[in-house]
């Protein structure tokens, strides 16, 4: 945890400048040019009922038994989680293993498991790496087709 400090009220007042404002917007877009780019980028198959995933497992390509892929910058403790569509009836037929740790699944009932043949992100999640683990901080949004 970070240690709390006390910072003056100019300094608060002149990170709100719109000087700073500028640089954060800057520094986010570049943020965002490193998550979709693809060479930074690691695929896994399924997290820990912990929700992590095993960063020494990820991969750099996709061998077809991937459900997860993490894009990060170039500082790597922030990732964007994404759910992988091609083995989707494997995952729905798995739905507690492969889903629900990494996935808030919006329209998840028995008639749609029973049914369903196919997912559709519809949101990332976040992943953060600490200590050799990607944990997952916000669950990938996903439909059931």
């Amino acid at each position: 945890m970070a240690p709390i400090i006390e910072v003056s009220d100019e300094y608060l007042n002149e990170l709100n400048s719109s000087k700073y404002n500028r640089r954060f917007d800057l520094e986010e877009k570049t943020v965002k040019k490193y998550f979709e780019n693809e060479k930074n980028s690691l695929y896994f198959t399924i997290p820990n009922y912990n929700g992590e995933f095993k960063a020494a497992n990820g991969q750099k390509e996709n061998d077809g038994c991937c459900f997860y892929k993490i894009n990060f910058s170039e500082n790597p403790s922030l990732g964007k989680l994404s759910f992988i569509s091609g083995n989707d009836k494997r995952a729905i037929n798995r739905v507690d293993s492969h889903l629900k740790i990494a996935c808030e699944i919006q329209n998840l009932n028995d008639d749609m498991l029973e049914h369903a043949n196919r997912i559709k992100q519809i949101d990332s999640g976040e992943a953060y790496l600490e200590g050799g683990l990607w944990r997952i901080t916000k669950k990938a949004k996903i439909k059931l087709l």
